[in-house]
């Protein structure tokens, strides 16, 4: 099983560069109460993606119904470089399993994006705000603080849409990974599923992709 937690070693070599996945990785589940991006149980089974029907934009105020990207347009350059550094720590470590691993959930993700239509400019917000966020160093208050701050302010932002969108993200994440396993428990261990940026960024693209509707 690919595991995405393993991006974040307990030390990282120092020529990792600084957009590569953080140190100090912890296996520590934290409770359930801290959880905003992902349900209460998720699956891993082999169930694909959900993929996104071209269609018309119901409105002018849904532009993202119209954003898709052909593959042979996809710029892969930033994906490429997270996932090859993450690898490269882990190779260093003398994991070849791990590093393995990581380079195949790269490509898998990247195969999907190119396949749903993702604009890379999204997929690269989404891995900017996640190398943002990702992080073991808080403790359980400081994790129960964040994900109160990120729903108060997602509820602001997506006023009565807020649930429906934020199922919409969760649904999203979910067959994400049963594509690459272990994505769920990274945003858990790292807290970046409480990411506010992140989370607009997955519901924005599970929006596009039509979950939801």
């Amino acid at each position: 099983m690919t595991d995405l937690r393993s991006m974040y070693p307990d030390d990282v070599p120092a020529s990792a560069p600084a957009s590569a996945p953080h140190a100090g990785q912890s296996d520590r589940q934290p409770d359930r109460t801290e959880r905003v991006l992902y349900p209460e149980e998720h699956s891993t089974g082999a169930t694909q993606p959900q993929r996104p029907e071209k269609r018309a934009a119901a409105s002018d105020e849904e532009p993202a119904a119209l954003s898709y990207e052909d593959s042979a347009s996809f710029d892969d350059t930033t994906a490429k470089s997270f996932f090859n550094q993450a690898a490269l720590a882990a190779l260093q470590e003398d994991d070849r399993e791990r590093s393995a691993e990581l380079d195949q959930a790269g490509k898998a993700l990247v195969a999907d994006m190119k396949d749903a239509g993702t604009p890379s400019s999204v997929f690269n917000e989404a891995l900017a705000a996640y190398n943002e966020s990702a992080s073991d160093g808080f403790t359980q208050e400081q994790r129960d603080e964040m994900a109160e701050a990120t729903m108060k302010e997602l509820q602001a932002s997506y006023g009565s849409t807020f649930e429906s969108d934020l199922n919409a993200a969760r649904a999203l994440i979910a067959d994400l990974d049963k594509l690459t396993p272990g994505l769920i428990d990274s945003l858990e261990a790292t807290n970046a599923g409480n990411s506010p940026r992140l989370i607009k960024a997955a519901i924005a693209e599970a929006k596009r992709r039509g979950y939801g509707r």
